[in-house]
């Protein structure tokens, strides 16, 4: 089956791996229904729509399987999988899971001067008159915050499962989040940050917890509006 390939951005130049860029803009390209459920995932196209060879493609691919983003039946060629408001629900419980924990175990352990850098980066961006810039700038503060977090918990399998989940949720952070919503996240944030700098690590889980319940709501309400439901 011929499938409409997404008009992808080529490579940027950066730290990187190859196969990480690859895979982010594979996954964007699902999230935001780019991708359709069920269109094949013909490996060789979308290499030659992002300029990139066969080798980083497959290994992209390989890891949107595992993450139930891609489902391949046997030797059947893979296919995009449904993620609809079920799936989104079933990411943010694994993510309040991990991450309260390692926001409860960060607020005996984080370095005042980061919570304090963050803040100050939270503050800076909530003061942008422009919403559109706002919205360019959250992404990559949102992932900083996070995962200050997670390296702060001391826990390399922990940070790295919750790198896993972040992955997916960064995605749809640039595919879904809305502009106006943004100042809410801001003051969740800040909210977190507040407990940790008390080293208050009752206060600092279940402020993330209050937070991750928040975006799991948000996000399955704005994936049923692109009608997938479930």
């Amino acid at each position: 089956m011929q499938i409409a390939l997404p008009r992808l951005k080529r490579n940027r130049q950066g730290p990187e791996p190859l196969a990480d860029r690859v895979h982010r803009q594979v996954l964007d390209a699902i999230l935001s229904g780019h991708l359709a459920a069920g269109a094949t995932v013909n490996e060789l196209a979308l290499a030659r729509a992002l300029g990139v060879s066969r080798t980083p493609m497959h290994a992209a691919v390989v890891v949107l399987i595992k993450d139930g983003i891609v489902h391949q039946d046997g030797r059947r060629r893979p296919v995009v999988a449904r993620f609809g408001a079920t799936d989104v629900r079933e990411l943010y419980e694994m993510r309040a899971l991990l991450e309260t924990e390692a926001t409860a175990r960060a607020a005996g352990r984080i370095d005042r001067a980061l919570v304090a850098q963050l803040r100050g980066e939270h503050k800076a961006l909530r003061a942008l008159a422009d919403p559109v810039e706002q919205h360019a700038r959250w992404a990559d503060l949102d992932a900083r915050f996070h995962a200050a977090i997670a390296e702060a918990a001391d826990n390399r399998r922990l940070a790295k499962d919750i790198l896993r989940y972040r992955t997916i949720h960064r995605a749809l952070n640039r595919a879904l989040k809305e502009a106006p919503v943004i100042p809410q996240a801001i003051s969740e944030h800040l909210a977190v940050l507040a407990a940790l700098e008390r080293r208050d690590a009752v206060g600092a889980r279940e402020a993330m917890r209050a937070h991750l319940q928040e975006w799991s709501a948000y996000y399955a309400r704005r994936i049923a509006e692109f009608g997938r439901p479930e």
